[in-house]
């Protein structure tokens, strides 16, 4: 909504949208929040519980709703915050005895209405880099760096028990190295192949780089087979460091899909702050648009009005010429009637 059409909220009304995931709605409704907000207060992600004991003061936090939800602006000395050393100037809370919020106002209501007593508080800190998903566990892994003489490859078997997605980073020290993927055939029935053993057949992947990392689905069950080949050099030996993991397809696919609503919500709060950003500097311009406008209206009516006064004296004057010219000729009329003759031109004499 535009600001001048927002309509002013309680926090308990954001509260009850936020605790339902209804984040747009929220702030549509003037919730100073974001997505990444509201996402590190519903999970804590990287948080920690924090245990303080209120006796008849406060805290001695100093709680702000500048973004939306309760971050501790400042830590009064002597207090019981200060002395834990466990919540510093940032920090969120996000929950009092294990309730979660997700506004500043119910955090505080949450905080003066408990009683003398130990207080369990929930904080978590908001990273200054981008937030991105955790990369998914590997069910397998392997590391290592091998020496490959020319003309010749090496394997490394990979055992899938369900389909899957073959993550790797390979970087050869001189030149470039063949690197590819093959489908080997069911799970036990291959022995691991060795230096001069058959290295698979059905290949999903097949590229020649010195460094290069990406991934590759294993689409079916079985054995694979990831070869590293030298075997067209046959002057040049090669130094490889490489690194596979194996991850489950569902687990994967999950957490890509996780990836990408994290790169989504932080699209969104920029686009939130962009917008909050213009419709601020349109708030500050409207007045002085209107102040232009004003100027504008009243110097077209000045050049309306001094418009018409041209025409009327441009009508004056033409009235004025005609008069003039009136009178001028009565003038002459006058003239020649006070000297009949004056005006006549004499008889040239001439003698003989």
């Amino acid at each position: 909504l535009p600001m001048a059409e927002r309509i002013p909220y309680n926090a308990h009304t954001w509260e009850r949208i936020l605790r339902d995931g209804d984040v747009i709605r929220a702030l549509d409704l003037g919730w100073g929040g974001s997505f990444r907000l509201h996402r590190l207060v519903e999970t804590g992600e990287g948080g920690w519980h924090v245990s303080l004991y209120k006796s008849s003061g406060a805290l001695g936090l100093d709680l702000t709703a500048e973004q939306g939800v309760a971050t501790v602006r400042s830590i009064r000395r002597d207090s019981a915050a200060a002395a834990s050393g466990e919540v510093r100037p940032g920090d969120i809370v996000r929950s009092v005895d294990n309730q979660v919020y997700f506004t500043c106002e119910t955090v505080v209501e949450a905080l003066r209405s408990h009683s003398r007593g130990a207080v369990k508080l929930g904080v978590v800190r908001l990273s200054n880099s981008e937030t991105v998903a955790a990369a998914p566990s590997s069910s397998w892994s392997e590391t290592g760096s091998v020496h490959i003489r020319a003309g010749a490859h090496h394997c490394v078997r990979v055992e899938a028990k369900a389909p899957a997605v073959l993550q790797y980073d390979f970087i050869c020290a001189a030149r470039d190295i063949g690197f590819n993927v093959r489908f080997s055939g069911e799970i036990g029935g291959m022995d691991a192949p060795g230096e001069g053993a058959s290295c698979g057949r059905g290949v999903l992947l097949d590229v020649r780089a010195c460094r290069q990392n990406g991934r590759v689905s294993l689409p079916n069950a079985g054995q694979y087979t990831v070869v590293l080949d030298n075997s067209f050099s046959m002057l040049r030996a090669k130094h490889v460091s490489f690194s596979l993991g194996l991850v489950g397809m569902t687990e994967y696919s999950t957490a890509e899909q996780r990836d990408l609503c994290i790169r989504l919500e932080a699209e969104l709060d920029e686009r939130r702050r962009r917008g909050a950003d213009i419709a601020r500097v349109l708030e500050q311009a409207e007045p002085q648009l209107a102040k232009l406008q004003a100027q504008v209206s009243e110097m077209e009516m000045n050049v309306k009005k001094a418009k018409a006064k041209q025409r009327e004296n441009e009508k004056q004057v033409r009235e004025s010429q005609a008069k003039l010219g009136a009178a001028q000729e009565r003038l002459r009329e006058h003239a020649e009637a006070a000297n009949p003759g004056a005006g006549r031109s004499q008889p040239l004499l001439t003698s003989v």
